[in-house]
């Protein structure tokens, strides 16, 4: 059983690896011990699976520092054990950001950077399992607990089923229908990232689309450019509306098409709705280029 339970979690680490890989974060320190800041919860270390760092896309001068624990299982999620087991997962991981805020490790990495005034300290939990049968998306069940651990960090991401594979079907479709182009996030404006040093796009997923429903991207090949957004929830006229809008602040100064892409669009359903929303908009050089895709059945719709 210890053996099995091994093998499991080091089969949980790996899967993790290659996706962190491929959103950008390809310099991901492994199985770090963190000495305990609070000897009474734990007595010698905290255990981390995984720790990055990055320059704030959204923040000025802002570096992000992420805590990464994998909680990976071969069974579906217990819904009676939802709220508890996350729970525990996060004070796990909010005790061992605490410790990091006070360790070496940080001194040594994301501390050591000139010209940051602050920093961000994170924790994502990757909850996935092996079962491919189960559909549960557990942001809603955990939506409305009340749950503080008293201890100061900048928030915890939760990574289950349903995000992982969205953020992993993007991908698939980036790279099997847009392979010659290259790609890369789009960052928003929003005040706080005027610096005209920040990037605009880039390579490094933020931690805040990892379990975003709405992912954009731009792709590049020479002079051609694409905007294309990738949505978790089903085709709705309504969310068409706002993604559109969306849509074309991020395409603003992109001379190029645009793409928005559903898990279950479809032509033969759906075009005509497309059609309606598309003559309300009063800008017919980006209707005339907007695109909508289904990223799960490319080929049939």
């Amino acid at each position: 059983m210890a053996e099995l339970q091994k093998r499991i979690g080091e089969n949980g680490e790996e899967i993790v690896q290659n996706f962190l890989k491929r959103i950008g974060w390809k310099e991901t320190l492994t199985n770090e011990d963190i000495e305990s800041y609070d000897k009474e919860f734990r007595k010698n270390t905290n255990g981390i699976d995984g720790f990055s760092y990055y320059q704030n896309p959204f923040i000025d001068n802002c570096v992000v520092n992420v805590l990464i624990s994998v909680k990976y299982s071969k069974n579906a999620y217990i819904k009676s054990n939802i709220i508890s087991d996350f729970k525990s997962h996060s004070l796990d991981l909010s005790k061992a950001i605490e410790s990091f805020t006070k360790s070496n490790l940080r001194k040594e990495t994301s501390g050591s950077l000139k010209n940051i005034n602050s920093h961000f300290n994170r924790g994502l939990i990757f909850w996935i399992n092996a079962d491919q049968e189960n559909s549960l998306d557990l942001i809603p069940e955990l939506d409305s607990i009340d749950f503080d651990t008293g201890i100061p960090h900048d928030g915890i991401f939760l990574v289950d089923n349903i995000r992982f594979d969205f953020v992993n079907k993007c991908f698939d479709i980036l790279d099997s229908k847009f392979n010659d182009y290259e790609h890369f996030f789009i960052y928003f404006t929003n005040g706080l990232n005027n610096n005209n040093e920040n990037p605009r796009t880039g390579k490094i997923m933020p931690v805040e689309f990892i379990n975003s429903s709405i992912i954009p991207f731009v792709l590049k090949k020479g002079e051609n450019s694409i905007v294309i957004i990738f949505c978790l929830e089903n085709f709705e006229k309504e969310s068409l509306i706002q993604i559109i809008g969306l849509a074309k602040n991020l395409s603003n100064g992109v001379s190029g098409s645009t793409i928005i892409s559903f898990p279950d669009y479809s032509k033969t359903n759906h075009e005509n709705e497309v059609l309606i929303v598309k003559r309300k908009i009063n800008d017919f050089n980006f209707t005339e280029n907007l695109s909508i895709i289904n990223y799960n059945n490319y080929q049939r719709n």
